[in-house]
C-alpha cells in the first residue's frame, strides 16, 4: 500500500547519491531561468527532492496539485506549466550517465503522477464541499419554507394567516419588510393585507391599481420584479402612508394561483441598503408565493363561506323578525306601510313603493311607500305609467331587476326617469296578483342575487299579511255593518215596547178598578224591562250585555214604574266581574228579575214603609247564579209551592227558557230567590272563569 501511495516519496529513497546531487543541481539551473507557475512547480520538486521522509515529499507536490484546484484552474493549464517546469529541468540534464539518467526520468514521472493526484482529489474535495453546502443551503431554503407555510397554512382565519406570513418570511429571508397585498376582482385593485417594518395603520386601507407603482407593476406583468434602488426606478410610486422613506430596495413577486391563473396577491419585501437580489432569492419568493396562493386562497374562501353564513343566519333572523312584525297587525293601511318600510331596510334601499294596477286599464297606484319624496314621487308616476314598463312588470310573476345601464325600451325609461337600479317583485295572493313591490338603490353594485332571494322570500310573506289585513278589513266591515243592524233593530223593538207600554199606561189611567190597574202597572213594568234590555243592547256591539249590567237598569226601570207612595224602596246590584250574555238570556234575566221585584214590592214590602233589594250574580261550576235578596216579610205561599202568578212565570221562565232552577228560601230575615242556568258565552266573547 505505502509503495503504491508514496510513489514520489519512495523514487526520491531510490536515488543513488550522485543521482540526487545532479539532479538537484539541474533544479538549481532550471528554476533560474524559469518564472510564475513552472518555476514554483520546479521549487516545489526540489523541496520534495530534500525530504527525507517519502510521505513528506508526496505530501509536498500533492498539495500543489490542490491548489490548482481550488483556483479553479484546469486541469490543462496544469499539465502544461508542469511539462514546461520538466522541459526546464531536462536541459539540464542531458550530459548524465546512463544509469542515473533512467533515475532521473523516474522522478520527472512521479513529480507528473503526484500533481496530477493532488489536482484530482482536490478536485473531488471541492466538488464534496460543494455538494454538501448546495445540500445545507437547499435543507435551509426547505426548512424556511417549511416555516412559511406552516404559518400559511396554520389558521383558516385571513387576517391571522396574512400577519403570520409577514413575519415569518421576513425573518427567514433576514429583510426589514415583508408587506402582503391581496387582489380585490371587484374592485381591480391591491389592497395592503398585512405588513410588518411599515406603518399598521395603511392595512386595510391602501388600495393600488394594476400597473401603479412596483406593486402594481408585478401584479400586471405576472412576475417578479427586483429593483435595487427604488429611487432610481420609473415604476416606483410613493406612498406617505407607508413611512417608506427608510427602505431602497424591493423584490415584488406575484401570487399566482396557477391551476386556474388566478391573481391572488403580491408579496414584497424591501431593505433599507441599496441591494441586488440574488436569482436564489427571487427565486425563494416565487417558491413560497406558489406555495402560498394555495393557503391564501383557502382562508380567503373560508372567510366569505363564514361571511355568507353569518350573513344568511343574519338576514334569516332579520327576516323573521321583520315578517313577524309585518304580521302583527292586522290594519291594512299600517301593514302596506310596515313592509315598504322593512323591505327598504332589508335590501338597502333608499325608496320602496307597494304599487296596485287598477283594472280595467291596470293604472299604477301607489298605495303605500318608504324614501319617496315629491320630486321622486313625479318621476316614479311616469316611470309606471310607461307603456314598456307595465308590460314589463305589471303582468310579471318574478323577481325583475332592471338597470339604467340596459340598452332595452326598460332601461331607456329607467334612464329617463333618473334612476339607476330597480328591483321590481310581484306580490301575489291566493286567487289574484296584490301588486308589486318596488325598490330603487343609487349604489353601483345594485340589486345582487342574495337581496333578490332575500326579498322575494321577504315579499311572499308580506303578501299573506296584505291579505289577512285585506281580510280582517272586509270582516271588520261586515261586522260594524251587522252591529249597526242589530242596533238599530234593537232601537225599534224598544221604541215599540215602550210605545206599548205608554198605551197601557194610558189605559190604566182610566180604570177606577184597583186590580185591573194593578194588572196594567206589572204588564207595563215587564214591557218597560224588555225595553230597558233592548235599551241596552242597542247600546253594545252585536247584542251583547252583562248579568250585571241587565240587573241594575231592571232595578232602575222596575223601581220607578213599581214602587208605591210612601214607600222608601232601596234597591242595588253586588258590582262583580260582568258575566257577558246574548240578547236572548239578557231579555230572559229581565223578566225575572222584574218578577222577583214585584213579587216584593206587592207582598214583601206590603205594611211596611221601606225595603232593601239586592241582586248578586256570580259563575260557579259553570252555572250563572243570580240571587235576589229583600229583606219584606217574606212570600205568602209556602216556599215549596208554586206561588202566585208571578212566581209560576220566574219558573216558567227559568226551567223551561232558560234551562235553569229556581228556589225561593228564607234566610234569616231575609227572602232569597235563587236563579241558576248554564253558562252560554256570546259567539266571539272569551268564557268568564269563575
Amino acid at each position: 500500500m505505502d509503495q503504491v501511495r508514496f510513489v514520489l516519496g519512495n523514487t526520491v529513497q531510490e536515488l543513488s547519491p550522485q543521482a540526487r546531487s545532479l539532479l538537484l543541481q539541474a533544479l538549481d539551473q532550471a528554476r533560474s531561468q524559469s518564472s510564475g507557475e513552472s518555476g514554483r512547480l520546479l521549487e516545489v520538486m526540489a523541496q520534495a527532492l530534500v525530504q527525507e521522509d517519502p510521505a513528506q515529499a508526496t505530501t509536498l507536490l500533492q498539495a500543489e496539485g490542490r491548489r490548482w484546484a481550488e483556483e479553479e484552474c484546469p486541469v490543462s493549464a496544469l499539465a502544461e506549466q508542469a511539462i514546461a517546469a520538466v522541459r526546464t529541468l531536462s536541459t539540464h540534464l542531458h550530459s548524465i550517465p546512463w544509469g542515473e539518467k533512467v533515475q532521473t526520468e523516474t522522478v520527472r514521472l512521479a513529480f507528473f503522477s503526484e500533481l496530477l493526484t493532488g489536482y484530482v482529489q482536490g478536485r473531488e474535495e471541492i466538488a464534496a464541499q460543494r455538494r454538501s453546502a448546495e445540500l445545507t443551503a437547499r435543507m435551509n431554503e426547505l426548512a424556511a419554507l417549511h416555516k412559511v407555510i406552516s404559518a400559511a397554512n396554520s389558521s383558516l382565519d385571513l387576517e391571522e394567516t396574512l400577519h403570520l406570513v409577514v413575519r415569518t418570511v421576513a425573518e427567514v429571508m433576514q429583510v426589514e419588510v415583508c408587506e402582503l397585498y391581496l387582489f380585490e376582482p371587484e374592485r381591480g385593485t391591491l389592497v395592503l393585507g398585512a405588513s410588518v417594518g411599515l406603518n399598521p395603520a395603511a392595512e386595510g386601507r391602501l388600495r393600488l391599481r394594476l400597473g401603479d407603482g412596483v406593486t402594481g407593476w408585478a401584479a400586471q406583468q405576472g412576475r417578479p420584479v427586483a429593483v435595487a434602488d427604488v429611487r432610481q426606478d420609473p415604476h416606483f410610486l410613493y406612498e406617505p402612508i407607508l413611512h417608506e422613506e427608510p427602505y431602497r430596495s424591493l423584490l415584488s413577486v406575484p401570487i399566482v394561483l396557477y391551476t386556474v391563473e388566478k391573481l391572488v396577491g403580491v408579496i414584497n419585501v424591501r431593505t433599507r441598503e441599496v441591494r441586488t437580489y440574488m436569482p436564489e432569492e427571487i427565486k425563494f419568493l416565487e417558491t413560497v408565493a406558489g406555495e402560498m396562493a394555495i393557503s391564501l386562497e383557502n382562508a380567503r374562501l373560508y372567510q366569505e363561506t363564514d361571511q355568507r353564513l353569518r350573513r344568511k343566519v343574519d338576514e334569516l333572523t332579520t327576516l323573521q323578525r321583520v315578517s313577524a312584525m309585518v304580521a302583527g297587525t292586522l290594519e291594512l293601511e299600517q301593514t302596506l306601510g310596515l313592509i315598504a318600510e322593512q323591505a327598504a331596510k332589508l335590501g338597502q334601499a333608499d325608496l320602496a313603493v307597494i304599487v296596485e294596477w287598477l283594472p280595467p286599464k291596470y293604472e299604477p297606484s301607489v298605495v303605500a311607500f318608504c324614501g319617496l319624496d315629491d320630486d321622486r314621487a313625479a318621476r316614479l308616476r311616469w316611470w309606471l305609467r310607461s307603456e314598456a314598463v307595465h308590460a314589463h312588470i305589471a303582468v310579471a310573476g318574478r323577481p325583475i331587476v332592471i338597470s339604467a345601464d340596459e340598452e332595452t325600451e326598460v332601461g331607456q325609461a329607467t334612464r329617463w326617469s333618473e334612476f339607476s337600479a330597480l328591483l321590481c317583485i310581484p306580490l301575489r295572493g291566493k286567487e289574484e296578483p296584490l301588486g308589486t313591490l318596488c325598490l330603487h338603490t343609487e349604489r353601483p353594485e345594485g340589486f345582487s342575487p342574495e337581496v333578490v332571494d332575500l326579498l322575494s322570500v321577504f315579499a311572499d310573506q308580506a303578501s299573506l299579511a296584505i291579505e289577512n289585513a285585506r281580510l280582517y278589513s272586509e270582516l271588520r266591515r261586515t261586522l260594524e255593518m251587522k252591529s249597526t243592524l242589530l242596533q238599530e233593530m234593537h232601537h225599534r223593538v224598544r221604541n215599540n215596547l215602550q210605545a206599548v207600554a205608554s198605551l197601557l199606561n194610558m189605559q190604566m189611567r182610566r180604570l177606577r178598578d184597583p186590580r185591573g190597574v194593578r194588572l196594567l202597572l206589572e204588564s207595563a213594568s215587564r214591557i218597560q224591562s224588555i225595553a230597558a234590555v233592548h235599551d241596552l243592547l242597542c247600546q253594545e256591539t252585536l247584542g251583547v250585555t252583562t248579568v250585571q249590567a241587565v240587573a241594575r237598569r231592571v232595578l232602575e226601570v222596575a223601581s220607578a214604574h213599581l214602587s208605591r207612595p210612601g214607600l222608601n224602596l232601596r234597591c242595588q246590584a253586588v258590582e262583580e266581574p260582568g258575566l257577558p250574555i246574548g240578547s236572548q238570556e239578557a231579555t230572559l234575566l229581565a223578566l225575572v228579575i222584574n218578577e222577583l221585584l214585584s213579587n216584593a214590592i206587592s207582598h214583601g214590602f206590603a205594611h211596611r214603609e221601606q225595603g232593601t233589594v239586592t241582586i248578586d250574580a256570580y259563575l260557579a261550576d259553570r252555572q250563572v247564579v243570580l240571587q235576589v235578596r229583600d229583606d219584606g216579610q217574606g212570600p205568602e205561599e209556602s216556599v215549596e209551592g208554586e206561588g202566585g202568578l208571578g212566581l209560576q212565570i220566574v219558573r216558567a221562565l227559568v226551567t223551561r227558557d232558560l234551562g235553569g232552577t229556581f228556589s225561593l228560601q228564607r234566610d234569616g230575615e231575609w227572602t232569597v230567590a235563587i236563579v241558576s242556568f248554564p253558562y252560554r258565552p256570546p259567539q266571539g266573547v272569551v268564557p268568564a272563569h269563575p
